[in-house]
């Protein structure tokens, strides 16, 4: 502890060095470096004793164990929902399977598979499905959409 020049009270403060009778102390917590005499300091007592890593006790075997079987349970638990998950996986995979296995293993025996957009045979064929004119119904007419224009006051002006 030594005399703070601006108050003359006691501070906590580390000594820096001696000379002559004086001490140079910088104080704790403040940063201010001061020279005092040395009959001034004063020895201070510490509340709390420091603690070193050597004096601290080491954990307990029985922590020990418990701390590893936690983390192995820990690991066990992660390994069961990966494994889970890859089940999962593997189930929507052989689904997507056999729905396009049926979808190519749905073949009609005797009938030929032909492409739609197989180029026709003769001069006169045209490529793609051809519905018009099948079952004696002519090919569909659209009616067109144009909207009627009744009166002056529907006109639109620009």
């Amino acid at each position: 502890m030594a005399v703070w020049s601006k108050n003359n009270q006691l501070y906590e403060a580390v000594i820096d060095g001696i000379s002559e009778g004086k001490a140079a102390v910088t104080f704790v917590g403040y940063n201010v470096t001061e020279i005092n005499k040395l009959h001034l300091l004063r020895i201070c007592e510490n509340t709390q004793p420091k603690r070193y890593l050597w004096d601290s006790k080491p954990k307990g075997k029985s922590l020990w164990q418990v701390e590893k079987e936690r983390r192995r349970k820990k690991a066990q638990k992660k390994a069961q929902r990966q494994k889970q998950l890859e089940e999962e996986k593997e189930m929507e995979k052989m689904k997507w399977k056999d729905f396009s296995s049926k979808a190519v293993s749905k073949s009609y025996k005797g009938v030929k598979k032909e492409s739609i957009f197989a180029s026709p045979d003769t001069e006169s064929g045209r490529v793609g499905v051809g519905t018009c004119g099948i079952s004696g119904k002519p090919m569909t007419n659209f009616i067109s959409h144009e909207k009627l224009v009744t009166g002056k006051s529907s006109q639109l002006s620009l």
